[in-house]
């Protein structure tokens, strides 16, 4: 798996043919065509970037011009159009999302002595950027129900230290914060949203990522616009943009040349990649518009099994990054997934809290939520180009294990299935 949790490339073994069903044809003639000496075919992965003629062409348009490194005119077209896109009034393209975060942090002053607070159920990259300024993670529960952070738990973590909260929209999930930032502006705490994974995501309405100080976003192959590598952070706060430009460019600032202010990075996008981004996120509203379709399939299919998959709230708009569901309680998720990769489904477990890793254990840290959902939750082949034959051999695979399962505790309870979670 890639770090970011993109497709895998381990071998899979596959099942004899006898006991492999699916309704997707294709699927099965190109099964069978293997046993005839034909490559199989690959695995349907989590997810695949759909990049076609246009992104191919705008790349090559950017390496004729000669502007092949961190200037050129669609570094800043790119930020202008995606400034438009999330209703910011300023973006700052930069080289990956991680960098995104520790940029914001670093401009803010954070540093040794100050505490952070995130979520422990989120991408380890969030706690990295905090600790390389200095600064103390400070982890904090999420809600069993969306897996978002739990706001009431955030905000009791609060002490004089805290500087800066880190938010994830985790999944695409479009969680109303709104209450999170009020109550962090009325303690001058400053709010980063990290939208990495929920790109055109809104509530209410409006796109995720305009409550606090700044947002940040990242264009990994596996996300639902894609550069390769590269980020964005949006602000809202003209100053605050200026100074992540100085920061991002080795603390150049308008007298150019030599003229370094502050001990910046080199945290630059390139023109090659602002040329494919330009591209993928005129792209946007069809990918999400398929991303939709693809959820709803997920929930009709799958509906009735030991699985709860996560639907938008009321009054929202989810980008459905990745299609995930919480396992009831009795069903082994390496066993489904073993189950599913034997049949040629490549599914992703959910996060390992970073109050597991070795880096970041607190000693006592009691974090209820998080412990009752973390390992019960699996992602689902969720990319824009995955075909409805495709999708029909998912659900098959998953029915195939789940169905044999229905019988748990969780299950009679209710609490499977594709119904809203608000």
């Amino acid at each position: 798996m890639t770090a970011e949790g993109g497709s895998t490339h381990r071998q899979v073994t596959r099942a004899p043919q006898a006991i492999l069903t699916s309704t997707c044809p294709a699927y099965d003639a190109q099964m069978s065509a293997s046993q005839r000496g034909i490559p199989p075919l690959e695995p349907i992965p989590v997810y695949r970037p759909s990049l076609g003629s246009r992104e191919r062409e705008a790349l090559l348009d950017a390496f004729d011009s000669g502007w092949i490194s961190g200037r050129g005119p669609q570094i800043e077209a790119f930020e202008d159009a995606f400034a438009q896109v999330v209703g910011s009034r300023a973006a700052v393209a930069v080289s990956n999302g991680s960098v995104a975060l520790h940029l914001v942090l670093s401009v803010l002053g954070l540093g040794a002595g100050d505490e952070v607070i995130v979520p422990s159920y989120t991408y380890v990259a969030c706690a990295n950027a905090i600790a390389h300024t200095g600064a103390r993670p400070v982890l904090a529960d999420s809600s069993p129900q969306h897996l978002q952070a739990e706001i009431d738990d955030v905000i009791s973590r609060i002490t004089p230290r805290t500087r800066a909260v880190i938010l994830p929209y985790l999944f695409g999930y479009p969680l109303n914060a709104r209450s999170l930032a009020v109550a962090l502006h009325e303690r001058g705490i400053a709010l980063i949203e990290d939208c990495s994974e929920a790109l055109g995501s809104r509530v209410n309405g409006r796109h995720v990522g305009n409550l606090g100080a700044a947002s940040t976003y990242s264009f990994f192959g596996n996300k639902t616009i894609t550069t390769g590598e590269g980020g964005m952070v949006t602000t809202n706060d003209s100053s605050l943009a200026e100074q992540l430009r100085v920061w991002r460019n080795q603390g150049v600032g308008d007298e150019g040349g030599f003229a370094h202010e502050v001990a910046g990075f080199n945290y630059r996008m390139t023109n090659l990649q602002a040329a494919i981004g330009e591209v993928q996120l005129s792209r946007l509203g069809e990918f999400i518009a398929r991303k939709r379709q693809i959820a709803d399939f997920y929930g009709k299919s799958l509906a009735g099994l030991p699985l709860r998959l996560i639907t938008e709230p009321a009054g929202s708009h989810s980008s459905y990054w990745l299609c995930t569901g919480v396992l009831d309680a009795h069903i082994d998720r390496f066993d489904l997934m073993s189950h599913a990769s034997a049949h040629g489904v490549d599914l992703r477990p959910g996060f390992i809290p970073m109050h597991h890793l070795p880096m970041y254990r607190e000693g006592g840290a009691c974090l209820p939520g998080t412990e009752e959902f973390h390992a019960r939750v699996v992602c689902l082949p969720s990319f824009p180009t995955i075909t409805d034959g495709e999708l029909q051999h998912v659900a098959s695979a998953l029915k195939g294990f789940l169905q044999e399962r229905t019988s748990g505790p969780d299950h009679e309870a209710g609490r499977h299935g594709g119904g809203s979670v608000t």
